[in-house]
């Protein structure tokens, strides 16, 4: 993973934020989408747990999706998305964005939309934004729910790069949290191999730790990467018990949408 630019997150004093009065941010995170751009996008997880006494445990999952853009409002960004993950059949979806990219809305259902990464930029996971913002602007923010892979926490957000004639932004980020993520409430056990033997175990989570990096333009997802770490407790339903180490990660990238030649 390219994670880049961690220094300067990392001499972040605790309850500093840095704001110089440069850019407006929403210059480059708002999307500038019209109807009928397609976004293509390839993005791909693994989560691996390892500890002593079982086997190690592996998961991927990986893809590719197709958004089209069906309509465009002040108050939403209306997609056809049609999405492939490797090994199972393909499907779409017509998905409204509404609340600047915080919320979800799938056949008349809405959600907290607390994808890691997603083709327009979604501020929920980033904190409150400064209005204006330059390179070396810093801000803390708070992730008041669970999300995909890491909990609720605190986090830290540095720009580290910016191209006004682009409209491109790189922002860094390192956070920590305590609690389950979304995907612990989606699939709470995990298989284990013990002594030859497969257990049932449920996933007891320490605290977590994460940092990654993105890069914006004009508000549409060009690549997003962040790791997970935190340690684990499994335990068996037969009473067995297990410590280990846990961490994910998540690519997401903007792929080029073929063109006749």
């Amino acid at each position: 993973m390219k994670i880049q630019h961690l220094a300067l997150l990392l001499l972040i004093a605790p309850g500093t934020a840095y704001a110089a009065p440069g850019e407006r941010s929403a210059d480059y995170l708002t999307p500038r989408v019209k109807v009928g751009d397609r976004l293509d996008s390839i993005f791909s997880k693994a989560t691996a747990i390892t500890g002593q006494g079982f086997a190690p445990i592996v998961m991927r999952v990986s893809g590719t999706a197709s958004d089209r853009i069906a309509a465009v409002s002040t108050d939403l960004i209306a997609e056809e998305e049609q999405y492939l993950y490797d090994g199972r059949p393909g499907g779409s979806d017509r998905v409204e964005v509404r609340d600047h990219g915080r919320t979800n809305c799938v056949d008349g259902k809405c959600l907290t939309n607390d994808q890691t990464s997603a083709p327009l930029f979604n501020p929920f996971l980033w904190g409150a934004i400064p209005d204006r913002i330059a390179v070396g602007s810093t801000w803390r923010g708070a992730i008041a729910k669970p999300w995909e892979i890491g909990p609720a926490g605190e986090e830290r957000v540095a720009v580290t790069r910016l191209d006004r004639a682009g409209g491109s932004i790189t922002l860094v980020r390192e956070g920590e949290g305590a609690g389950p993520t979304s995907d612990d409430a989606s699939r709470p056990t995990v298989a284990v191999l013990a002594d030859g033997k497969q257990l049932n175990c449920r996933i007891v989570p320490g605290r977590s730790h994460w940092i990654g990096t993105a890069t914006i333009v004009q508000g549409v997802t060009l690549a997003d990467e962040i790791m997970v770490e935190r340690p684990v407790e499994l335990i068996a339903d037969s009473g067995e018990h297990f410590t280990g180490t846990q961490r994910v990660y998540t690519l997401f990238l903007r792929a080029p949408v073929p063109e006749k030649i």
